[in-house]
């Protein structure tokens, strides 16, 4: 990211001591008008995420004119910002993602980012069974888009709802793609493969990919073979785990 936009990481706010982040801000007009506005330009967002991004945009050309400079461009400028991120109607969003449902475009590279951002890989392990799970979350008022991936891997399963704990208005809708026979679970893989995680969740991809891969081959299926990925899965959890803290 640092040298994407030709800049640097700035921490933002206090960390949170059980989750450790660094938060990256792009702290040059420079490297947003150089670098961050073409590539939005090039590849736009596809959740209602994208009234803010407009909403940013029309701010930062409002400052490259130094209407900034201005008292009624200065309160403009507020006016947008009031209206921005959690102070956007959950009504606007939805108004929003359903207006562009129909030209929403699935590509592989953009399920990569997606699954980095708002996606989930893991090995669920009960006495005897072994099931391997990915999965996407969204705020039910982006619906739209989850269709969208469930279209895009010809998925049939319906969405499943999860209570919102930041806001009990809304909750949180899920996409799950679960097995190993599943033709969406090799598609899935086949585009992890080509366009691959760049955070920890990688590690979560390999150790998903290697145990659809042994159960595709029936080794889960023999004591040996699914002792191993057992203690794959249980591994790859406590390094994860320490990783927080670290």
């Amino acid at each position: 990211m640092i040298d994407f936009f030709h800049t640097a990481v700035v921490p933002a706010g206090q960390p949170n001591p059980t989750r450790g982040k660094a938060v990256f801000e792009i702290n040059s007009f420079a490297a947003l008008n150089s670098v961050l506005v073409p590539f939005l330009s090039e590849f736009p967002l596809k959740s209602s995420k994208a009234l803010n991004c407009i909403d940013f945009l029309r701010v930062l050309i409002m400052i490259n004119n130094k209407e900034h400079l201005t008292l009624d461009g200065l309160n403009i400028i507020r006016d947008i910002k009031a209206g921005m991120n959690s102070n956007r109607s959950h009504a606007d969003k939805i108004a929003y993602i359903e207006s562009v449902a129909e030209s929403i475009e699935i590509t592989p590279g953009w399920v990569s980012g997606f699954m980095a951002g708002d996606g989930s890989l893991g090995i669920s392990l009960t006495e005897g069974s072994i099931n391997p799970k990915a999965s996407f979350g969204q705020n039910n008022h982006d619906e739209a888009l989850l269709e969208a991936i469930k279209r895009y891997f010809n998925l049939t399963n319906k969405l499943t709802n999860n209570k919102n704990p930041l806001n009990n208005d809304t909750f949180v809708q899920q996409l799950s793609i679960n097995g190993y026979q599943n033709p969406a679970v090799s598609q899935l893989i086949d585009i992890l493969t080509e366009y691959p995680l760049f955070t920890n969740k990688c590690l979560d991809f390999e150790v998903y990919k290697t145990v659809v891969t042994m159960m595709l081959n029936k080794h889960h299926m023999t004591k040996s073979g699914f002792a191993s990925i057992k203690s794959m899965v249980l591994a790859n959890r406590l390094a994860l785990n320490e990783a927080k803290f670290n």
